[in-house]
């Protein structure tokens, strides 16, 4: 699945940014990260499973736009297994072509006219 370069969230645009060295504000590093200011997702260029963790913070942006999240200790871990879930399923299930992706590698062997083939 390419990572799209940009998003569409609840009608706002998050823009996305593959980084080297993603560490939150405490020096701890990340795989991903979703900022709500700048509406970008951001997601450590070596993060083991890039699809999984943009899928994951789009999550976040998901429950961000929808006034869902609470700044709670419980909500927080209730938050991030709402998110993880839904992104591990649909990882390991799916190949995802985004609707904004500006690159997307189609197979030359493919009959792109009838998608199950």
């Amino acid at each position: 699945m390419p990572i799209p370069d940009f998003s569409q969230v609840l009608g706002l645009q998050f823009n996305t940014e593959i980084v080297e060295d993603l560490r939150d504000d405490e020096g701890n590093k990340l795989d991903g990260l979703c900022d709500f200011q700048t509406r970008t997702i951001y997601i450590d260029k070596h993060a083991p499973n890039k699809e999984q963790v943009y899928l994951h913070e789009l999550g976040h942006a998901v429950f961000e736009r929808a006034s869902l999240t609470q700044h709670h200790d419980w909500c927080t871990k209730l938050e991030e297994l709402l998110v993880d879930i839904p992104a591990k399923v649909i990882s390991e299930n799916f190949i995802l072509i985004p609707k904004f992706a500006n690159s997307l590698k189609l197979d030359e062997n493919k009959d792109e006219t009838n998608p199950r083939k």
